[in-house]
């Protein structure tokens, strides 16, 4: 038993690690990129470019929570032994998103005149738009298939694969988008290029699964019960995926059709630097998902509670100090990053935005949890309050404060993180609430409090210096957040090695 808990423990660190490395690679590439793909295609360019693109995300409302199924499923069949399972799982998964995502192609070329016209798009890139986004609709295609197809690595629990691919096709499509635009390219080549990466990084990982499971080949031949198990654990987690979509791409449809495309630009830059946060701590922490449901074909209560506060305990010391920085500093990284003008228009977002994350960051082990554990019904719940709130509150904050009022929407629908973090806590766990919020909360609070006061006489103090006072401010920010995390390992809160 203990060399099947130390090998967990191995599989769980380089899972993590795999992830981290993957997602830090696409940053680093995005971080130089993103400023060059502005500066070519300007701000309106950039938002058309951003909802085009965007458009691969969608895939989230015909997904039917099928990739989070694959994941539990492939996981749970694979730890009893039942290899067949497993192939039918995933074969199940994506004749339903061949389906849904054919649907999806046909409706946007349907009502691909009416939909470049709801978002304002300028004559000077009207047919840019409309070629685009027929060109856009098969990658939305592929990126569905492949979504599923992720899913099953990491069922399989081949993270490894799954973050060198993942970080390859991120950084090529980078690069080829980047060199396109400088030479000479402009809006459908960028556009072009994301849909024919996503293609072949489909072709390539359908190639891992057939290896990893010989008998996944692809049929229309499937159980019906493998059908019903899926949508029996796929419908409830449909709902929290619509929420999730509300809470990015939809609002950013929303922004384009009540301000304009340009706007969008505003929303995006900040939006995409909240959710690579969040992309981190969810290649750190998502990994559980998998372990999870093998934990729960086990039985093993002990080791999930053990489980859910030691990486709640983690995930929040980690992610704390780096949103504190992003709240506090962010008119200066936006400075220092994309320069004073575009940070002008975009700082409140962004603080308003990291405000959002931080409470999603803190939602994410308890959102794995009952995924893991089947208690989806727990997610719809929930799911169901923000989506419903999102609509509200967006549409009617951005007609009346702009794009400050719709980052303010996503505030508001994240206060129910808490709620969340609780009910999973005691409901579903069976942690004590109290306990839980002293070994994870209790010890931010005043460090956190001594961390905003600092950061806050910083910024008064720069406010009076030179122009080069972001860079500076911004480097005193990052100290302080490196002596933040320095001081969680001293006084022995976390080890390294944890």
């Amino acid at each position: 038993m203990l060399a099947r808990s130390q090998g967990a423990r191995t599989q769980l660190l380089r899972n993590s690690l795999f992830n981290c490395c993957a997602w830090a690679t696409t940053v680093g590439v995005n971080f130089v990129a993103i400023p060059i793909v502005i500066r070519c295609l300007g701000v309106e360019g950039f938002g058309i470019y951003v909802l085009l693109t965007g458009l691969f995300g969608y895939f989230g409302l015909l997904d039917f929570g099928f990739s989070d199924g694959v994941i539990k499923y492939v996981a749970h069949h694979l730890e009893l032994g039942d290899h067949n399972s497993v192939a039918q799982s995933i074969k199940a998964a994506l004749l339903v998103q061949l389906i849904a995502g054919t649907v999806g192609v046909v409706t946007i070329w349907v009502f691909n005149g009416p939909f470049v016209h709801l978002l304002h798009v300028g004559p000077a890139l009207f047919r840019a738009a409309s070629v685009g986004l027929y060109v856009s609709s098969i990658g939305f295609l592929a990126k569905m298939l492949l979504n599923t197809c992720n899913a099953a690595l990491k069922g399989l629990q081949r993270f490894d694969v799954l973050a060198k691919l993942t970080a390859g096709f991120s950084v090529l499509t980078t690069i080829a988008v980047v060199l396109a635009l400088l030479g000479g390219g402009r809006l459908l080549a960028a556009v072009t290029i994301n849909a024919v990466m996503i293609v072949a990084n489909l072709a390539v990982v359908l190639v891992f699964i057939f290896h990893y499971v010989p008998s996944c080949r692809l049929s229309f031949l499937v159980a019906r019960e493998h059908f019903h198990t899926l949508f029996g654990f796929g419908a409830y987690v449909f709902v929290s995926r619509i929420a999730n979509a509300l809470n990015s791409y939809f609002l950013q449809v929303v922004v384009a059709v009540i301000l304009g495309p340009a706007a969008v630009s505003y929303l995006a830059v900040p939006m995409k630097l909240t959710s690579t946060l969040e992309g981190g701590f969810n290649s750190l922490i998502g990994v559980i998902f998998p372990h999870v449901s093998a934990l729960k074909a086990q039985g093993n209560t002990e080791s999930l509670q053990r489980l859910y506060s030691a990486a709640s305990k983690y995930v929040v010391a980690l992610s704390t100090p780096v949103f504190l920085l992003f709240i506090l500093f962010s008119k200066q990284i936006l400075a220092v990053w994309l320069g004073a003008e575009f940070s002008a228009r975009a700082w409140p977002v962004l603080t308003i935005l990291s405000c959002a994350s931080l409470l999603g960051v803190w939602t994410m082990v308890p959102a794995n949890i009952i995924y893991g554990t089947g208690d989806t019904k727990v997610a719809a719940l929930f799911g169901s309050v923000v989506a419903a709130v999102n609509l509200v509150f967006s549409v009617l904050l951005t007609m009346r404060y702009g794009i400050i009022g719709t980052s303010a929407a996503v505030l508001i629908t994240a206060t129910q993180g808490p709620i969340f973090i609780w009910y999973v806590t005691s409901r579903v766990v069976g942690v004590s609430p109290t306990k839980y919020f002293e070994q994870v909360f209790a010890l931010h609070i005043v460090p956190s409090t001594v961390f905003c006061l600092i950061s806050l006489r910083i910024m008064s103090l720069a406010n009076g210096m030179a122009s080069q006072s972001s860079l500076l401010a911004l480097v005193l920010g990052g100290a302080l957040s490196a002596l933040y995390y320095s001081l969680l390992v001293k006084f022995r809160f976390g080890s390294l090695g944890d």
